[in-house]
């Protein structure tokens, strides 16, 4: 039985439909994600997403419930991308684990985390609000938070790796501090309420790093 060839006008169509339905995947959890941070998880109904992102309803409705959105949308705008892998793995994490200098790539690292809290921190507010209300929410949230101390923890580790932290640190102790440096509610403390730049935010956090976490970088 011979093999059965795809045509080059097939395989075409196929890349155009899978590029098109990720487009629009992509316009929905932009649409979910301004409306949640604008105006809470609550108040943001499929309607309101589907006319912001310019689609049907039904096209919203089949990419999942809404609670699925806003996990979406948030690591969509915190990454740049949706999923559930580590941080550590993603394209713009690995162009920075990928430089040599310890001071650019300090500086790199928080330029990355303060671009990633500014797209998404507004947001995050959203999902711990909607959490207190839905426990299948709640659960979402305490994935990610522990997610994100996984990759905190591992990125502890890198900063040994690289000679940044002092000689018998105490590495739990350090991915406490982390945490919290870069924690959402700290950027929403500064930037949000205090009217800090996004720049005076991440001038803030390279300097808590270098007093609390690394040395010589």
């Amino acid at each position: 039985m011979s093999a059965e060839i795809t045509s080059p006008k097939r395989a075409y169509r196929s890349e155009l439909r899978a590029r098109q339905a990720g487009e629009t995947r992509q316009a929905v959890l932009d649409a979910a994600a301004r409306l949640f941070a604008e105006h809470g998880y609550g108040s943001t109904s499929l309607a309101d997403i589907a006319r912001a992102a310019e689609v049907s309803v039904e096209t919203v409705k089949l990419m999942g419930p809404k609670r699925e959105l806003l996990l979406a949308a948030h690591e969509q705008a915190f990454a740049g991308t949706e999923g559930q892998e580590s941080m550590l793995t993603r394209e713009a994490t690995r162009a920075v684990l990928a430089i040599t200098d310890n001071t650019a790539f300090l500086e790199a690292t928080v330029d990355l985390l303060a671009n990633s809290l500014a797209a998404s921190a507004r947001l995050w507010r959203a999902f711990t609000s909607a959490a207190d209300a839905d426990p299948a929410i709640a659960a979402s949230l305490a994935a990610l938070v522990e997610r994100r101390r996984a990759d905190t923890r591992a990125a502890i580790e890198i900063f040994g790796e690289r000679g940044m932290l002092e000689p018998g640190a105490d590495r739990e102790a350090l991915t406490d501090i982390f945490v919290y440096v870069v924690a959402p509610e700290g950027y929403m403390h500064f930037v949000g309420a205090s009217g800090w730049s996004t720049e005076a935010y991440r001038a803030w956090v390279l300097q808590a790093m270098r007093s609390f976490i690394v040395r010589g970088a």
